[in-house]
């Protein structure tokens, strides 16, 4: 499994590579980056998320039913790993002496993995498209932590109740929705409309290491080598907290490579987001950036242990 890891691990990065020297060349700026993006997050990434669920109920009916209320337990879980893992960040940060703001990112990148961009096609290409469903289970809960690190990020609280729920209906919102709504009915799409999806689907893992590519060149590297901070944050982010989720996991009945799909998910570099939340609100979006840097460029090292040691306490 770690082998298998390291090579997906790999050829994600080389991807990210062609999006680096891309962003150094000239040949990518930041008003492409920006139209990819929109790009990815409003047609890509959502068609993804319907055509795993689309693809694989048959595959997963035929070995163990998911059911609607196990897929709630699912999405919980992944949640509740998230603000542990936040809280573990927070700790640390206490321990290193860190304050204000930067304690507030710290935690936060500790706590807030790249799972659609980076979980959900690693998945994919280790379990295939039940893989792809369970890395896309972790969505919702994903949608709901971003939702509060947007309000703690934010240092004044504009707008009402009925702005900030129309700025939760977003493309990718509603793809969980009818992903939810797939696997609770066992609705199929019709052969050409999921046809439609997988294609579009296809898209999102190459774009989506390009653009983080892209954005890690425009960061100052040896500025993130420099960090003691940014390395405990790398440790904790891709390796202690995915294991404390693996043993926790390991007391659960649910499938082996189910736990292992989430595990993997919780172990991937910190969510490229964090820098959009970080500039947009002045929240140390240098150090964010630095945050984001270090852990890609030592996931493909860190993910293949962490799961080196994963699949053994799932055995």
């Amino acid at each position: 499994m770690a082998l298998v890891v390291l090579i997906q691990v790999l050829l994600l990065s080389a991807m990210m590579l062609l999006g680096y020297c891309l962003g150094k060349t000239g040949y990518m700026s930041d008003e492409h980056s920006a139209f990819l993006t929109k790009l990815l997050l409003d047609v890509f990434l959502p068609c993804s998320v319907i055509a795993s669920a689309g693809s694989a109920l048959e595959k997963i009916s035929a070995t163990a039913s998911l059911g609607f209320s196990k897929t709630l337990a699912v999405i919980a879980a992944y949640f509740l790993l998230m603000v542990l893992f936040t809280a573990v960040g927070a700790l640390a940060a206490k321990l290193l002496r860190l304050k204000g703001d930067r304690a507030l990112v710290f935690r936060t990148c500790v706590g807030y993995p790249n799972n659609a961009f980076v979980g959900l096609p690693l998945c994919s290409a280790i379990f295939g498209e039940r893989g792809a469903l369970w890395a896309a289970l972790t969505i919702p809960g994903t949608m709901v932590y971003m939702t509060l690190t947007i309000l703690i990020f934010q240092r004044e609280h504009n707008g009402g109740a009925k702005e900030k729920l129309k700025s939760l209906i977003t493309p990718i919102n509603v793809s969980t929705a009818i992903m939810l709504v797939l696997i609770a009915t066992g609705l199929k799409l019709p052969g050409p409309v999921q046809s439609l999806f997988g294609s579009l689907a296809a898209c999102t893992t190459p774009m989506a290491m390009m653009i983080i590519g892209y954005r890690l060149s425009a960061s100052p590297l040896l500025d993130a080598l420099r960090t003691p901070s940014i390395y405990m944050m790398t440790l904790l982010r891709g390796i202690l907290c995915p294991l404390l989720g693996a043993l926790l996991l390991s007391f659960t009945p649910w499938d082996r490579e189910m736990c292992l799909s989430l595990v993997a998910v919780t172990g991937c570099s910190v969510a490229v987001v964090l820098a959009i939340f970080a500039a947009q609100n002045n929240r140390e979006p240098e150090y964010t950036s630095l945050c984001i840097l270090h852990s890609s460029l030592l996931l493909p090292l860190t993910m293949p242990l962490m799961m080196l040691f994963a699949e053994r306490i799932l055995r």
